[in-house]
């Protein structure tokens, strides 16, 4: 084991110097469609990467709370480079949420329509680097957060997901394991909070939600239950 991580740790310094690369374009190694460049680098990262400080973005914060309306906040944070990730809404409310940084998120709440501020709060959440497969790819493609950690991955047969895929979240610890057949998802999703206790159990057939869907709060007890057939009556299963 010591000797496989010695020779590993010696093939990404012989990358790093006959490419002249420095530490900091590891990062971009990761968006590689060589999966090995992906992997060496992101060996690397595990070793040598620091998080940015998620309290430098609390004077941000601040001074968005005083804020009124949707404008004024999109006026400010655009010089703070942040990049809107997407939104929701429902009934009278709505929420924006944008990435500072590697870590940190920034959530905005909203009173619709009009747009007037509400509320502003920040989150930490680890970036991933996601890349897509060459057409028609067969085999195993994994894709790294950040900081070398393994965020997914996935088997693949003629570009498609096909076979078992692994989500994992930024600390390694399983996300959610799902199975992949010709017609799409097939058979148990299990998914799992951070600290490795069971999070759900969802079932799939041919790409569609069947059976009782399970949630588990953190101390293994029932959370909710959801019986697919009455939530999408169209689709029953066999």
């Amino acid at each position: 084991m010591r000797l496989n991580r010695f020779i590993l740790g010696l093939a990404v310094f012989c990358v790093l110097i006959v490419h002249d690369t420095s530490w900091c374009d590891l990062r971009q190694e990761l968006s590689s469609h060589a999966q090995h460049h992906r992997d060496l680098a992101a060996a690397q990262l595990r070793v040598s990467y620091s998080p940015p400080d998620p309290t430098r973005w609390n004077s941000v914060l601040a001074k968005i709370k005083k804020m009124k309306t949707r404008e004024e906040v999109n006026k400010f944070i655009e010089p703070l480079g942040a990049e809107l990730q997407g939104g929701i809404g429902s009934g009278g409310t709505g929420s924006e949420m944008y990435r500072l940084d590697d870590i940190s998120m920034l959530t905005i709440y909203y009173r619709v329509p009009g747009f007037s501020m509400i509320d502003a709060k920040l989150s930490e959440k680890i970036k991933s680097v996601w890349v897509k497969p060459p057409e028609n790819y067969t085999g195993e493609w994994v894709t790294y957060f950040v900081n070398g950690e393994v965020n997914q991955r996935s088997e693949y047969k003629n570009g498609t997901l096909h076979g078992k895929t692994l989500q994992f979240h930024s600390n390694g610890k399983r996300s959610v394991v799902q199975n992949y057949r010709e017609h799409g998802i097939d058979g148990e999703s299990v998914s799992y909070y951070p600290t490795g206790e069971l999070s759900s159990r969802s079932f799939y057939k041919e790409g569609k939600p069947v059976g009782t869907w399970v949630w588990y709060k953190k101390d293994g007890s029932i959370d909710k239950l959801d019986r697919q057939e009455k939530i999408n009556p169209w689709f029953k299963s066999k």
